[in-house]
């Protein structure tokens, strides 16, 4: 399967992508899924859910899943650094 754009994702009503957003598919973190149901809810609009940590994530953690304003998982996601066993305060991945 090729690389895919997430604005492709636009017309399919089941799926809530941003469609402003042109970031590739597969430049997400490995570990965010969107989902429509959970926790005995369900939703109008998938919302991000966190394998690593077994649950949905607010908004703003959602963009570092999606490298949105220059957020990095590698760098920016504590849970992301743990299940990875990058050490949380290795700075060697920061940008200078």
């Amino acid at each position: 399967m090729g690389m895919i754009e997430s604005n492709d994702f636009c017309s399919n009503p089941r799926l809530h992508v941003d469609c402003e957003r042109t970031t590739r598919v597969t430049d997400r973190c490995p570990h965010v899924t969107y989902r429509e149901e959970g926790d005995g809810r369900s939703f109008d609009e998938a919302r991000a859910y966190c394998t690593v940590v077994d649950r949905f994530v607010q908004p703003m953690r959602a963009d570092v899943c999606n490298r949105r304003y220059g957020l990095e998982p590698e760098t920016d996601c504590e849970f992301y650094r743990e299940h990875e066993g990058i050490d949380p305060f290795d700075e060697t991945l920061e940008e200078p």
